[in-house]
């Protein structure tokens, strides 16, 4: 039997299903890693799932956790044509979350826009290397705060107003 057309080309490196019941605790947890073509990109994500009770309690603590590699072409080619980026998520229950991305070599606006599929990024975004790029988001306070590293040294973070 074949698998589905979406699932042809997702390799499974690990796959973790555990339940835990022990003195005064019972929890399930899921971890996945991943690996599969993302548009022209090659990308591996890690996910881990937990849900823990404890005690008499009714409700279920929960932990996310996410890790996505992505391997973005640098624009131009070059000796070094292929960039490693990587995002984290955690803190994900009570819908906030943070995804950081770090590149140590710098990944210049241009790259990052065709990450995004921008196919011809205008060329000023070609100038500035980021190292490190973070989004958080919090629904209680309705804000997203971002802030970038430079690889010469700088930073900048925007928030909005409170």
């Amino acid at each position: 039997m074949a698998p589905p057309p979406v699932l042809k080309d997702i390799a499974l490196k690990r796959l973790v299903l555990a339940y835990d019941h022990g003195q005064g605790a019972t929890g399930f947890r899921v971890e996945a890693d991943v690996d599969f073509p993302l548009g022209g990109l090659d990308a591996g994500l890690d996910v881990k799932v937990s849900l823990s009770k404890s005690g008499e309690s009714q409700t279920y603590d929960q932990e996310y956790e996410a890790r996505l590699v992505l391997g973005v072409p640098r624009q131009g080619g070059g000796d070094d044509t292929v960039r490693t980026l990587t995002f984290d998520i955690k803190d994900v229950q009570h819908a906030e979350f943070s995804a950081v991305c770090e590149d140590s070599k710098g990944v210049s606006f241009a790259d990052l826009a065709g990450l995004l599929g921008v196919t011809d990024p205008p060329a000023f975004l070609a100038g500035p290397a980021v190292s490190g790029l973070t989004v958080g988001y919090a629904s209680a306070r309705k804000s997203i705060v971002l802030a970038a590293r430079e690889k010469g040294g700088g930073s900048l973070v925007v928030s909005p107003a409170s």
